[in-house]
């Protein structure tokens, strides 16, 4: 005769789903937080510690707080970051400030994606966050490719040939082609220019000699046969 007290405890089956891609956009902050929130709480049927995509639209504080809760309990599955600033800016020069955002935790990133607008006359935040967030990963990613769109008046940067990113180039070429991104596939640089126009498109020659001078500052990368150009914001 069996007791109850025999009998093989009930298996324990997790009844919560988990949540592979998540798009943030603007004003969408306070609803991100509520999300994190209710996943991390024992009642909750969704998890986000197994997140692969994250993808997020303008700069609103409130979606950066949550985003980065979020990437931080999803670091050892986050594979794909996709950024896109240029969302619902008010000003003429949005300020890029990126906190608290982070990807330093993640553990998987393969691919990551940041479109900023970019002044060929002032310091490029952007592109120095992105060196700063891949300098913190190197010795745990897997990065394979990264992707940067530039809106930006191709022109002016033909005029002072990239200066502004004289220093950063030599750093990120350098960082790139170290044997902590051995992954690496490509590099794609996409320039949007704000004001072309069907009936008045700017010159491929603009386009081509663009593509050129930031090039020649990427020399390590370029002998790789690592970097490439489009004319559009890199999204397929």
């Amino acid at each position: 005769m069996i007791s109850g007290a025999d009998l093989p405890a009930p298996p324990v089956v997790s009844t919560k789903g988990c949540l592979e891609v998540l798009r943030l956009g603007p004003g969408c902050g306070s609803a991100a937080q509520e999300l994190h929130e209710y996943a991390a709480s024992p009642l909750s049927r969704i998890s986000v510690t197994d997140l692969q995509i994250i993808i997020l639209r303008g700069n609103d504080l409130a979606v950066r707080v949550a985003a980065a809760a979020i990437i931080t309990d999803s670091a050892s599955s986050l594979e794909h970051f996709d950024w896109d600033h240029r969302y619902n800016y008010d000003c003429f020069f949005p300020l890029f400030i990126p906190g608290p955002l982070k990807l330093g935790v993640t553990m998987k990133l393969r691919i990551m994606r940041l479109a900023c607008i970019h002044y060929p006359s002032r310091e490029p935040m952007h592109l120095l966050w992105v060196s700063a967030t891949l300098r913190e990963i190197r010795g745990n990613n897997n990065i394979e490719e990264l992707v940067l769109v530039l809106t930006c008046h191709i022109r002016h940067a033909i005029a002072v040939e990239w200066s502004e990113c004289k220093d950063w180039a030599s750093s990120f070429d350098t960082l790139m082609t170290s044997a902590e991104f051995d992954n690496l596939r490509k590099v794609t640089f996409c320039f949007e220019h704000p004001n072309v126009k069907e009936n008045d498109p700017l010159p491929m020659d603009s386009f081509v000699l663009a593509k050129e001078l930031l090039e020649n500052r990427l020399p390590q990368l370029k002998c790789r046969g690592l970097l490439s150009f489009r004319w559009d914001d890199g999204e397929d």
